[in-house]
């Protein structure tokens, strides 16, 4: 993305949209399945969660991630309470 000076350091995130893992050819097989249960556990109490990182580049690239690495919208504190 290009911009002009006057825009320098922001970032126009209507330019910027959700690829579904499928749409990406990444298949719920190629997600360790210790991944999967983190993803599902930190969704199911109502965060988002999403893979990030060099597994996503791994996984389109049709490669085994070395590991994945969560995002989400809990805090630290709601992470540990989850998974306690």
């Amino acid at each position: 993305m290009i911009c002009d000076d006057d825009d320098a350091g922001e970032i126009d995130f209507s330019k910027w949209r959700k690829l579904n893992s499928r749409d990406c050819g990444i298949r719920s097989s190629m997600i360790s399945a210790s991944a999967s249960v983190v993803l599902k556990v930190l969704q199911s109490g109502g965060f988002e969660a999403y893979l990030v990182g060099g597994c996503v580049r791994d996984l389109i690239l049709n490669r085994i991630p070395k590991d994945f690495d969560v995002i989400t919208t809990a805090r630290l504190l709601q992470v540990q309470d989850t998974f306690k």
